[in-house]
Protein backbone atom coordinates (compact mmCIF):
# COMPACT_ATOMS: atom_id res chain seq x y z
CA UNK A 1 0.00 0.00 0.00
CA UNK A 2 1.20 3.29 -0.89
CA UNK A 3 1.29 6.55 0.89
CA UNK A 4 1.44 9.75 -0.21
CA UNK A 5 1.89 12.42 1.90
CA UNK A 6 0.15 15.77 1.65
CA UNK A 7 1.34 18.22 0.11
CA UNK A 8 3.85 20.89 1.64
CA UNK A 9 2.81 24.55 1.59
CA UNK A 10 6.36 26.21 2.43
CA UNK A 11 4.79 29.48 2.80
CA UNK A 12 2.04 29.04 4.69
CA UNK A 13 4.26 27.87 7.09
CA UNK A 14 7.35 29.90 6.58
CA UNK A 15 6.84 31.96 9.50
CA UNK A 16 6.58 28.69 12.16
CA UNK A 17 9.91 27.67 10.29
CA UNK A 18 11.47 30.84 11.05
CA UNK A 19 10.81 31.23 14.42
CA UNK A 20 11.82 27.85 15.51
CA UNK A 21 15.00 28.05 13.36
CA UNK A 22 16.37 30.97 15.04
CA UNK A 23 14.96 29.62 18.33
CA UNK A 24 17.50 26.64 17.74
CA UNK A 25 20.29 28.87 16.83
CA UNK A 26 20.10 31.18 20.01
CA UNK A 27 19.86 27.68 22.24
CA UNK A 28 22.93 26.50 20.61
CA UNK A 29 24.79 29.90 20.76
CA UNK A 30 24.48 29.54 24.87
CA UNK A 31 25.31 26.17 24.80
CA UNK A 32 28.41 26.72 22.76
CA UNK A 33 29.78 30.14 23.88
CA UNK A 34 30.20 30.62 27.43
CA UNK A 35 29.29 33.82 27.72
CA UNK A 36 27.34 35.18 24.69
CA UNK A 37 26.93 38.91 24.58
CA UNK A 38 23.40 39.53 25.81
CA UNK A 39 22.85 42.41 22.89
CA UNK A 40 23.98 39.68 20.03
CA UNK A 41 21.88 37.32 21.54
CA UNK A 42 18.86 40.13 21.47
CA UNK A 43 19.84 41.46 17.61
CA UNK A 44 19.53 37.34 16.28
CA UNK A 45 16.04 36.92 18.05
CA UNK A 46 15.24 40.51 16.23
CA UNK A 47 16.23 39.18 12.90
CA UNK A 48 14.23 36.11 13.52
CA UNK A 49 11.07 37.92 14.69
CA UNK A 50 11.97 40.57 11.49
CA UNK A 51 12.21 37.33 8.72
CA UNK A 52 8.95 35.74 10.54
CA UNK A 53 6.83 38.99 10.24
CA UNK A 54 8.08 39.69 6.40
CA UNK A 55 6.96 36.16 5.69
CA UNK A 56 3.80 37.22 6.87
CA UNK A 57 3.00 40.08 5.68
CA UNK A 58 3.67 38.25 2.38
CA UNK A 59 0.61 36.14 3.13
CA UNK A 60 -1.77 39.27 2.59
CA UNK A 61 -4.65 38.74 0.49
CA UNK A 62 -3.55 35.87 -0.38
CA UNK A 63 -6.28 33.92 1.09
CA UNK A 64 -5.28 30.28 1.45
CA UNK A 65 -5.11 27.01 3.29
CA UNK A 66 -2.95 24.63 3.68
CA UNK A 67 -1.47 20.65 5.00
CA UNK A 68 -5.34 19.60 4.22
CA UNK A 69 -7.45 22.60 5.24
CA UNK A 70 -5.57 22.59 8.96
CA UNK A 71 -4.04 25.59 8.31
CA UNK A 72 -5.62 29.08 7.10
CA UNK A 73 -3.31 31.51 5.79
CA UNK A 74 -6.05 34.88 5.33
CA UNK A 75 -5.99 38.46 6.16
CA UNK A 76 -7.51 37.59 9.98
CA UNK A 77 -4.09 35.28 10.21
CA UNK A 78 -1.86 37.74 9.44
CA UNK A 79 -3.17 40.81 11.29
CA UNK A 80 -3.44 38.51 14.41
CA UNK A 81 -0.15 37.21 13.69
CA UNK A 82 1.55 40.25 13.02
CA UNK A 83 0.25 41.74 15.92
CA UNK A 84 2.15 39.01 18.07
CA UNK A 85 5.35 39.33 16.53
CA UNK A 86 5.33 42.96 16.65
CA UNK A 87 4.87 42.62 20.52
CA UNK A 88 7.34 40.05 21.04
CA UNK A 89 9.84 42.48 19.09
CA UNK A 90 9.39 45.20 21.88
CA UNK A 91 9.55 42.65 24.39
CA UNK A 92 13.08 41.50 22.96
CA UNK A 93 13.65 45.30 23.30
CA UNK A 94 12.59 45.77 26.39
CA UNK A 95 14.46 42.69 27.66
CA UNK A 96 17.90 44.03 27.02
CA UNK A 97 18.81 45.59 29.92
CA UNK A 98 17.03 43.81 32.38
CA UNK A 99 18.08 40.86 34.79
CA UNK A 100 16.45 38.02 33.20
CA UNK A 101 18.19 38.22 30.14
CA UNK A 102 21.09 37.37 32.13
CA UNK A 103 20.39 34.85 33.54
CA UNK A 104 21.06 32.87 30.00
CA UNK A 105 19.93 34.96 27.51
CA UNK A 106 20.22 32.51 24.41
CA UNK A 107 17.50 30.25 26.65
CA UNK A 108 15.65 33.46 27.45
CA UNK A 109 14.97 34.97 23.71
CA UNK A 110 14.19 31.35 22.45
CA UNK A 111 11.78 31.12 24.90
CA UNK A 112 10.46 34.10 23.58
CA UNK A 113 10.56 32.93 20.35
CA UNK A 114 8.86 29.66 20.81
CA UNK A 115 5.73 31.62 22.71
CA UNK A 116 5.52 33.55 19.16
CA UNK A 117 5.37 30.52 17.24
CA UNK A 118 2.90 29.16 19.24
CA UNK A 119 0.60 32.69 18.94
CA UNK A 120 1.05 32.46 15.29
CA UNK A 121 0.19 28.75 14.92
CA UNK A 122 -2.77 29.49 17.02
CA UNK A 123 -3.35 32.86 14.84
CA UNK A 124 -3.72 30.03 11.50
CA UNK A 125 -5.21 27.22 13.38
CA UNK A 126 -8.20 25.85 11.50
CA UNK A 127 -8.52 21.97 13.15
CA UNK A 128 -8.79 21.66 17.13
CA UNK A 129 -5.75 19.51 17.05
CA UNK A 130 -3.87 22.65 16.01
CA UNK A 131 -5.30 24.72 18.36
CA UNK A 132 -4.36 22.61 21.30
CA UNK A 133 -0.96 22.05 19.87
CA UNK A 134 -0.63 26.01 19.49
CA UNK A 135 -1.33 27.09 22.82
CA UNK A 136 0.46 24.63 24.20
CA UNK A 137 3.37 25.71 22.60
CA UNK A 138 2.93 28.99 23.89
CA UNK A 139 1.83 27.88 27.29
CA UNK A 140 4.77 26.00 27.90
CA UNK A 141 7.12 28.22 26.92
CA UNK A 142 5.55 30.72 29.06
CA UNK A 143 5.65 28.57 32.15
CA UNK A 144 9.38 28.50 32.06
CA UNK A 145 9.91 32.67 31.47
CA UNK A 146 7.20 32.56 34.44
CA UNK A 147 9.83 31.07 36.80
CA UNK A 148 12.85 32.18 34.99
CA UNK A 149 14.28 34.52 37.43
CA UNK A 150 15.41 31.56 39.64
CA UNK A 151 16.38 33.18 42.56
CA UNK A 152 12.85 35.23 43.52
CA UNK A 153 10.71 32.53 44.86
CA UNK A 154 7.83 34.99 44.37
CA UNK A 155 8.63 33.78 40.32
CA UNK A 156 9.02 30.17 41.20
CA UNK A 157 5.83 30.27 43.50
CA UNK A 158 4.05 32.11 40.40
CA UNK A 159 5.46 29.50 37.66
CA UNK A 160 4.01 26.79 39.82
CA UNK A 161 0.56 28.11 40.12
CA UNK A 162 0.11 28.82 36.36
CA UNK A 163 1.54 25.58 35.15
CA UNK A 164 -0.69 23.70 37.83
CA UNK A 165 -3.80 25.62 36.57
CA UNK A 166 -3.04 26.15 33.21
CA UNK A 167 -2.71 22.03 32.62
CA UNK A 168 -6.27 21.25 34.72
CA UNK A 169 -7.60 24.05 32.00
CA UNK A 170 -5.86 22.31 28.97
CA UNK A 171 -7.72 19.16 30.07
CA UNK A 172 -11.18 20.81 29.45
CA UNK A 173 -9.93 21.66 26.04
CA UNK A 174 -8.81 18.46 25.57
CA UNK A 175 -11.96 17.21 26.67
CA UNK A 176 -14.22 19.53 25.29
CA UNK A 177 -12.79 18.48 21.30
CA UNK A 178 -13.62 14.94 22.47
CA UNK A 179 -16.73 15.38 22.48
CA UNK A 180 -17.39 17.30 19.37
CA UNK A 181 -15.24 14.92 17.16
CA UNK A 182 -17.45 12.27 18.96
CA UNK A 183 -20.49 14.54 17.46
CA UNK A 184 -19.56 15.75 14.36
CA UNK A 185 -17.00 13.52 13.37
CA UNK A 186 -14.34 16.23 12.33
CA UNK A 187 -12.03 18.57 14.00
CA UNK A 188 -11.32 20.02 11.24
CA UNK A 189 -13.26 23.31 11.85
CA UNK A 190 -14.76 23.38 9.08
CA UNK A 191 -15.67 20.41 8.64
CA UNK A 192 -17.22 20.60 12.43
CA UNK A 193 -19.50 24.05 11.25
CA UNK A 194 -20.84 21.83 7.86
CA UNK A 195 -21.76 19.21 10.30
CA UNK A 196 -23.15 20.91 13.26
CA UNK A 197 -26.33 22.00 11.43
CA UNK A 198 -27.57 18.22 10.82
CA UNK A 199 -27.29 17.32 14.56
CA UNK A 200 -30.19 16.40 16.10
CA UNK A 201 -31.25 15.81 20.03
CA UNK A 202 -30.32 14.17 22.38
CA UNK A 203 -26.69 14.56 20.24
CA UNK A 204 -26.89 18.30 20.35
CA UNK A 205 -26.48 18.44 23.98
CA UNK A 206 -23.37 16.65 23.95
CA UNK A 207 -22.17 18.88 21.76
CA UNK A 208 -23.21 22.12 23.53
CA UNK A 209 -21.61 20.68 26.71
CA UNK A 210 -18.37 20.53 24.30
CA UNK A 211 -18.55 24.11 23.07
CA UNK A 212 -18.85 24.80 26.92
CA UNK A 213 -15.79 23.04 28.05
CA UNK A 214 -13.69 24.40 25.12
CA UNK A 215 -15.02 28.14 26.53
CA UNK A 216 -13.59 26.98 29.98
CA UNK A 217 -9.88 26.41 28.83
CA UNK A 218 -10.05 29.47 26.27
CA UNK A 219 -11.45 31.72 29.00
CA UNK A 220 -8.92 30.64 31.23
CA UNK A 221 -6.12 31.33 29.12
CA UNK A 222 -8.05 35.13 28.79
CA UNK A 223 -8.51 35.45 32.26
CA UNK A 224 -11.83 36.04 32.38
CA UNK A 225 -13.70 35.95 35.58
CA UNK A 226 -14.24 33.42 37.06
CA UNK A 227 -11.16 31.79 35.69
CA UNK A 228 -9.03 34.60 36.26
CA UNK A 229 -7.78 33.68 39.67
CA UNK A 230 -4.08 32.85 38.29
CA UNK A 231 -3.49 35.87 36.64
CA UNK A 232 -2.70 38.65 39.33
CA UNK A 233 0.07 36.30 41.53
CA UNK A 234 1.30 35.56 37.78
CA UNK A 235 1.84 38.82 36.23
CA UNK A 236 3.59 39.89 39.88
CA UNK A 237 5.78 36.76 39.78
CA UNK A 238 6.78 36.77 36.25
CA UNK A 239 9.54 39.03 35.02
CA UNK A 240 8.07 42.40 33.84
CA UNK A 241 9.30 42.19 30.13
CA UNK A 242 7.79 38.55 30.80
CA UNK A 243 4.61 39.93 31.83
CA UNK A 244 4.02 42.67 29.51
CA UNK A 245 4.60 39.91 26.83
CA UNK A 246 1.99 37.68 28.46
CA UNK A 247 -0.59 40.53 28.70
CA UNK A 248 -0.91 40.90 25.20
CA UNK A 249 0.13 38.04 22.69
CA UNK A 250 -1.69 35.22 25.00
CA UNK A 251 -4.74 37.60 24.54
CA UNK A 252 -4.02 38.09 20.60
CA UNK A 253 -3.56 34.26 19.92
CA UNK A 254 -6.41 33.26 22.31
CA UNK A 255 -8.27 35.76 20.39
CA UNK A 256 -7.75 34.11 17.37
CA UNK A 257 -8.44 31.26 17.82
CA UNK A 258 -12.05 31.83 19.76
CA UNK A 259 -12.79 33.74 17.05
CA UNK A 260 -11.92 30.72 14.57
CA UNK A 261 -13.30 28.52 16.95
CA UNK A 262 -17.02 30.46 17.73
CA UNK A 263 -17.42 32.33 14.08
CA UNK A 264 -15.91 29.83 12.06
CA UNK A 265 -16.83 26.54 13.61
CA UNK A 266 -19.90 26.80 15.99
CA UNK A 267 -21.94 29.62 14.00
CA UNK A 268 -24.65 27.57 14.81
CA UNK A 269 -24.72 27.98 18.72
CA UNK A 270 -24.41 31.23 18.59
CA UNK A 271 -27.66 31.77 20.98
CA UNK A 272 -25.79 29.52 23.49
CA UNK A 273 -21.90 31.11 23.27
CA UNK A 274 -23.41 34.58 23.20
CA UNK A 275 -25.59 34.14 25.87
CA UNK A 276 -22.35 32.73 28.33
CA UNK A 277 -19.88 35.46 26.91
CA UNK A 278 -22.75 37.92 28.05
CA UNK A 279 -22.39 36.33 31.77
CA UNK A 280 -19.02 36.51 31.48
CA UNK A 281 -18.19 40.30 29.78
CA UNK A 282 -20.22 41.34 33.11
CA UNK A 283 -18.44 39.52 35.30
CA UNK A 284 -15.25 40.22 34.19
CA UNK A 285 -15.81 44.39 33.48
CA UNK A 286 -17.10 44.60 37.19
CA UNK A 287 -14.56 42.32 38.95
CA UNK A 288 -11.30 43.73 36.80
CA UNK A 289 -12.12 47.10 37.72
CA UNK A 290 -13.11 47.02 41.30
CA UNK A 291 -10.16 44.57 42.18
CA UNK A 292 -7.77 47.25 40.71
CA UNK A 293 -8.86 49.87 42.63
CA UNK A 294 -7.29 47.95 46.08
CA UNK A 295 -4.34 47.14 44.57
CA UNK A 296 -0.93 48.71 45.90
CA UNK A 297 1.29 46.72 43.83
CA UNK A 298 1.40 48.15 39.97
CA UNK A 299 1.68 44.72 38.86
CA UNK A 300 -1.60 43.34 39.89
CA UNK A 301 -3.12 46.48 39.00
CA UNK A 302 -2.39 46.14 35.53
CA UNK A 303 -2.88 42.26 35.85
CA UNK A 304 -6.72 43.00 37.10
CA UNK A 305 -6.68 45.82 34.41
CA UNK A 306 -5.45 43.42 31.44
CA UNK A 307 -8.77 41.73 33.11
CA UNK A 308 -11.35 44.48 32.79
CA UNK A 309 -9.81 45.00 29.58
CA UNK A 310 -10.73 41.52 27.99
CA UNK A 311 -14.46 42.35 29.74
CA UNK A 312 -14.91 45.06 27.19
CA UNK A 313 -13.16 43.48 24.08
CA UNK A 314 -15.76 40.54 24.61
CA UNK A 315 -18.17 43.17 23.73
CA UNK A 316 -16.93 43.13 20.08
CA UNK A 317 -17.03 38.87 20.11
CA UNK A 318 -20.66 38.94 21.19
CA UNK A 319 -22.75 40.65 18.80
CA UNK A 320 -21.24 38.64 15.72
CA UNK A 321 -21.53 41.45 12.96
CA UNK A 322 -18.84 42.36 11.06
CA UNK A 323 -19.02 46.27 13.29
CA UNK A 324 -18.48 44.47 16.01
CA UNK A 325 -15.91 42.35 15.24
CA UNK A 326 -14.11 45.04 13.43
CA UNK A 327 -13.99 46.72 16.70
CA UNK A 328 -12.79 44.36 18.35
CA UNK A 329 -9.32 44.22 15.97
CA UNK A 330 -8.78 48.05 16.85
CA UNK A 331 -9.38 47.14 20.38
CA UNK A 332 -6.49 44.79 20.32
CA UNK A 333 -4.08 46.60 18.44
CA UNK A 334 -4.64 49.64 20.84
CA UNK A 335 -4.26 47.66 23.65
CA UNK A 336 -0.91 45.94 22.29
CA UNK A 337 0.87 48.96 22.29
CA UNK A 338 -0.48 50.81 24.92
CA UNK A 339 0.08 48.06 27.65
CA UNK A 340 3.37 47.31 26.71
CA UNK A 341 4.54 50.88 27.04
CA UNK A 342 2.80 50.68 30.68
CA UNK A 343 5.57 47.71 31.47
CA UNK A 344 8.42 49.28 29.72
CA UNK A 345 7.73 52.47 32.36
CA UNK A 346 7.26 49.31 35.46
CA UNK A 347 10.97 48.01 33.50
CA UNK A 348 12.34 51.28 34.06
CA UNK A 349 11.18 52.35 37.47
CA UNK A 350 12.17 48.75 38.86
CA UNK A 351 15.58 49.37 38.09
CA UNK A 352 15.94 46.35 35.77
CA UNK A 353 15.34 44.24 39.24
CA UNK A 354 11.43 43.42 40.52
CA UNK A 355 11.99 45.12 43.76
CA UNK A 356 10.23 48.43 43.13
CA UNK A 357 6.65 47.44 41.72
CA UNK A 358 4.74 49.19 44.41
CA UNK A 359 2.60 52.16 43.84
CA UNK A 360 4.49 54.95 46.47
CA UNK A 361 7.63 53.48 44.04
CA UNK A 362 6.00 55.79 41.65
CA UNK A 363 5.92 58.69 43.69
CA UNK A 364 7.33 61.92 42.53
CA UNK A 365 8.14 60.25 39.00
CA UNK A 366 8.02 63.47 37.60
CA UNK A 367 10.89 64.59 39.26
CA UNK A 368 12.86 61.67 39.10
CA UNK A 369 12.45 61.23 35.04
CA UNK A 370 10.12 64.02 33.77
CA UNK A 371 10.03 62.07 30.38
CA UNK A 372 9.43 58.70 31.98
CA UNK A 373 6.33 60.33 33.29
CA UNK A 374 4.67 61.69 30.57
CA UNK A 375 5.01 58.54 28.91
CA UNK A 376 3.41 57.11 31.74
CA UNK A 377 0.83 59.47 31.49
CA UNK A 378 -0.31 58.95 27.98
CA UNK A 379 -0.57 54.69 28.72
CA UNK A 380 -2.43 55.60 31.92
CA UNK A 381 -4.65 58.03 30.18
CA UNK A 382 -5.45 55.52 26.91
CA UNK A 383 -5.84 52.43 29.69
CA UNK A 384 -8.64 54.98 31.02
CA UNK A 385 -10.59 55.30 27.79
CA UNK A 386 -9.70 59.87 28.07
CA UNK A 387 -9.34 61.06 24.95
CA UNK A 388 -7.75 61.74 22.27
CA UNK A 389 -6.05 58.73 23.07
CA UNK A 390 -5.87 54.99 21.05
CA UNK A 391 -7.59 53.44 24.22
CA UNK A 392 -10.89 56.15 23.90
CA UNK A 393 -11.41 55.17 20.51
CA UNK A 394 -11.35 51.90 21.34
CA UNK A 395 -13.81 51.55 23.74
CA UNK A 396 -16.04 54.24 21.81
CA UNK A 397 -15.57 51.92 18.53
CA UNK A 398 -16.55 48.65 20.45
CA UNK A 399 -19.29 50.13 22.76
CA UNK A 400 -21.39 51.67 19.56
CA UNK A 401 -21.12 48.66 17.79
CA UNK A 402 -22.69 46.64 21.04
CA UNK A 403 -24.88 49.49 21.06
CA UNK A 404 -26.11 48.90 17.16
CA UNK A 405 -26.60 45.22 18.01
CA UNK A 406 -28.94 45.71 20.88
CA UNK A 407 -26.53 45.48 23.66
CA UNK A 408 -27.43 48.40 25.67
CA UNK A 409 -27.10 46.62 29.04
CA UNK A 410 -23.63 45.70 28.67
CA UNK A 411 -22.83 48.75 27.28
CA UNK A 412 -23.93 50.70 30.37
CA UNK A 413 -22.00 48.40 32.53
CA UNK A 414 -19.25 48.97 30.36
CA UNK A 415 -19.41 52.66 30.89
CA UNK A 416 -20.03 52.39 34.47
CA UNK A 417 -16.89 50.54 35.53
CA UNK A 418 -14.98 52.68 33.23
CA UNK A 419 -15.54 55.06 34.99
CA UNK A 420 -14.33 53.07 38.30
CA UNK A 421 -10.97 52.22 36.36
CA UNK A 422 -9.96 56.41 35.59
CA UNK A 423 -10.29 56.56 39.53
CA UNK A 424 -7.15 53.63 39.34
CA UNK A 425 -5.29 54.99 36.47
CA UNK A 426 -5.81 58.22 37.27
CA UNK A 427 -4.09 57.36 41.02
CA UNK A 428 -0.85 56.64 39.38
CA UNK A 429 -0.91 59.72 37.50
CA UNK A 430 -1.23 61.76 41.18
CA UNK A 431 1.27 60.21 42.88
CA UNK A 432 4.15 60.72 39.81
CA UNK A 433 2.94 64.55 39.69
CA UNK A 434 1.13 65.26 43.13
CA UNK A 435 3.34 63.14 45.58
CA UNK A 436 6.92 63.63 46.69
CA UNK A 437 8.95 60.39 47.19
CA UNK A 438 8.45 58.66 50.39
CA UNK A 439 11.97 58.07 50.62
CA UNK A 440 15.64 59.40 49.23
CA UNK A 441 15.55 58.22 46.13
CA UNK A 442 17.95 58.48 43.20
CA UNK A 443 16.87 59.52 39.52
CA UNK A 444 15.35 57.04 37.29
CA UNK A 445 17.70 56.15 34.11
CA UNK A 446 16.25 54.79 31.13
CA UNK A 447 18.53 53.11 28.15
CA UNK A 448 18.34 53.66 24.97
CA UNK A 449 16.46 50.33 24.14
CA UNK A 450 13.89 51.18 26.42
CA UNK A 451 13.63 54.97 25.30
CA UNK A 452 13.33 53.92 21.72
CA UNK A 453 10.24 51.12 22.92
CA UNK A 454 8.76 54.32 25.31
CA UNK A 455 8.66 56.74 22.01
CA UNK A 456 7.22 54.05 19.82
CA UNK A 457 4.61 52.84 21.84
CA UNK A 458 3.75 56.53 23.25
CA UNK A 459 3.74 57.66 19.78
CA UNK A 460 1.49 54.93 18.44
CA UNK A 461 -0.95 55.09 21.04
CA UNK A 462 -1.93 58.86 20.30
CA UNK A 463 -1.29 58.75 16.43
CA UNK A 464 -4.29 55.74 16.39
CA UNK A 465 -6.58 57.52 18.38
CA UNK A 466 -6.19 60.68 16.47
CA UNK A 467 -5.98 59.34 12.95
CA UNK A 468 -8.01 56.08 13.37
CA UNK A 469 -8.79 55.25 9.71
CA UNK A 470 -5.52 53.07 8.89
CA UNK A 471 -5.80 50.39 11.43
CA UNK A 472 -9.80 50.34 10.63
CA UNK A 473 -9.38 50.04 7.34
CA UNK A 474 -7.10 47.01 8.09
CA UNK A 475 -9.42 45.48 10.26
CA UNK A 476 -11.78 45.78 8.00
CA UNK A 477 -10.17 44.35 5.04
CA UNK A 478 -9.47 41.25 7.40
CA UNK A 479 -12.78 40.80 8.14
CA UNK A 480 -14.14 41.02 4.38
CA UNK A 481 -11.86 38.93 3.10
CA UNK A 482 -13.24 35.89 5.44
CA UNK A 483 -16.63 37.12 4.28
CA UNK A 484 -17.63 38.95 7.43
CA UNK A 485 -18.90 42.60 5.92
Amino acid sequence: MEITPPPVDLAAVAPLVVLVVFASVLLLLELVLRRPSGGLLAVIALIGLAGALAATLSLWNTSGSAFGGTLITDNLFVFFAALALVATGLTVVISIDHAAPRQGGGEYYALLLFAAAGAVLLASANDLLLVLLGLETLSLSLYALTGYMRGRSVSLEAAMKYFLMGAFSFAFLVYGSALIYGVTGYTNLTGISASVRSVQDPAVWMLVGGMGLLLVGLCFKLSLVPFHMWTPDVYEGAPSPVTGFMSVVTKAAVLAAFLRILLGALPALQVEWAAILWALAILTMVLGNAAAVTQSNIKRMLAYSSIANIGYMLLGIIPGSGLALGSLLFYLLAYIFMNLGAFAVVVAVGRNSEEETRLEHYAGLATRNPLLAAAMVVFMLSLAGVPPTSGFMAKLLVFGAAVQSGYVDLVVIGVLTSAIGVFYYLRVVALMYMRPPMHQVLPVRVTWPLGLVLALTAAVTILVGVLPYFPTELARQALAQVGIP
